[in-house]
């Protein structure tokens, strides 16, 4: 596992990328580009991480378990996570931003057949499948019908539905961000509903963080405490909807 350079934005270098390809004296089993990530919700550039790996034959594989929603939404939701579409494997799970109950999350491929070939156990006693479908790549050699509550799930949404989940998400999180502004905080910056956030000041961000939280947990507030280059962060997700300006302005205060 070799981990690639980011900027200060939180997204992966495709110039300094290709560079430690060059460098790199081992095969290459692929380049995992990730749509959302977990501390501050950056989204790496798909497009040229895509253009590289086509030029040197290397499988691209999009972590999009909190991002890879925005692709359901209209057209200024899929520009945040632009080029998905260059990806041969993208994860995506729908329970963590459209409330599809637990556990929902999946794989799509470019090639079924690609998952099949790597992972599908054949067995004497079982009549071999005519084309891919993901059952016979367990244990269990077959799976329960998961797709059907997110299925009933994005039939009740509607286009329009999700549309305002992803709005609403964003903009409690700008609100947030709004709020803490004046703040001696550092907040960096991040390209969806996550507000990560700690103290400017010389200190120890473990325990301000750990105090900080607490406070918020005995108002009913609940943020969690990632560590993220070093240092301690109180991170907040705004994706409930329920979630309102009170509670946003209970943070900040």
């Amino acid at each position: 596992l070799r981990l690639a350079p980011t900027d200060a934005s939180g997204r992966l270098d495709p110039h300094r990328l290709d560079e430690a390809l060059e460098k790199e004296t081992e095969p290459i089993l692929a380049v995992v580009a990730t749509a959302g990530t977990t501390v501050r919700g950056a989204v790496d550039p798909i497009g040229p991480m895509g253009d590289i790996c086509r030029r040197r034959g290397l499988w691209l594989h999009v972590d999009g378990a909190i991002g890879a929603v925005c692709g359901l939404g209209g057209q200024r939701h899929q520009e945040r996570v632009a080029h998905m579409d260059r990806a041969d494997s993208l994860t995506m799970n729908p329970q963590k931003w459209l409330g599809i109950a637990k556990t929902s999350a999946m794989v799509l491929l470019r090639q079924p057949q690609a998952l099949a070939d790597a992972f599908a156990a054949p067995l004497a006693y079982m009549e071999p499948a005519r084309v891919a479908h993901g059952g016979d790549c367990g244990l269990q050699g077959t799976r329960p019908a998961e797709v059907l509550k997110l299925w009933l799930g994005l039939r009740h949404l509607g286009q329009h539905g999700i549309e305002e989940l992803l709005d609403g998400a964003l903009q409690r999180a700008r609100t947030l961000r709004h709020a803490l502004a004046p703040l001696p905080l550092i907040m960096p910056s991040g390209d969806l509903h996550i507000v990560c956030f700690r103290p400017r000041t010389a200190g120890s961000s473990e325990a301000w963080s750990r105090h900080t939280r607490q406070l918020l947990l005995d108002q009913g507030l609940m943020l969690s405490r990632p560590r993220y280059r070093g240092e301690r962060y109180l991170k907040a997700v705004l994706g409930n909807p329920f979630t309102g300006v009170e509670q946003i302005a209970a943070v900040a205060d």
